[in-house]
């Protein structure tokens, strides 16, 4: 899957940019802390993340694991919230409300 989304993307990469920032952004790809970072973004949020799933899937089951997922941009936001200060507009209150909403009507048992 990445290496599929590096194919489609890497054309659109050079046509939206200009050189100068190409070189710039190439510049920090180099360098050693951007490496570490995205050593850890690959181990704890690809790799911990897809163990954390799989348990999920059997504790759950698939049905409802797959549900939870819509979760994760919620957890994205209100955790970049509190860790980097990013701002909370309401547009992005309203998001995680319909979220939340439809992972509710998801999960509500219907009676016959």
């Amino acid at each position: 899957q990445n290496i599929i989304g590096v194919v489609l993307f890497t054309p659109l990469f050079f046509l939206i940019n200009d050189t100068a920032s190409i070189q710039m952004q190439l510049i920090h790809l180099y360098n050693i802390k951007t490496a570490i970072y995205v050593l850890i973004l690959a181990i704890f949020c690809s790799s911990v993340a897809f163990i954390f799933y799989l348990k999920g899937i059997r504790y759950f089951g698939i049905g409802k694991a797959n549900v939870f997922t819509n979760l994760i941009p919620v957890v994205t936001a209100v955790l970049s919230f509190f860790l980097v200060g990013e701002s909370f507009p309401i547009y992005k209150v309203i998001g995680i409300l319909i979220v939340i909403c439809g992972i509710f009507l998801v999960q509500k048992k219907t009676t016959k």
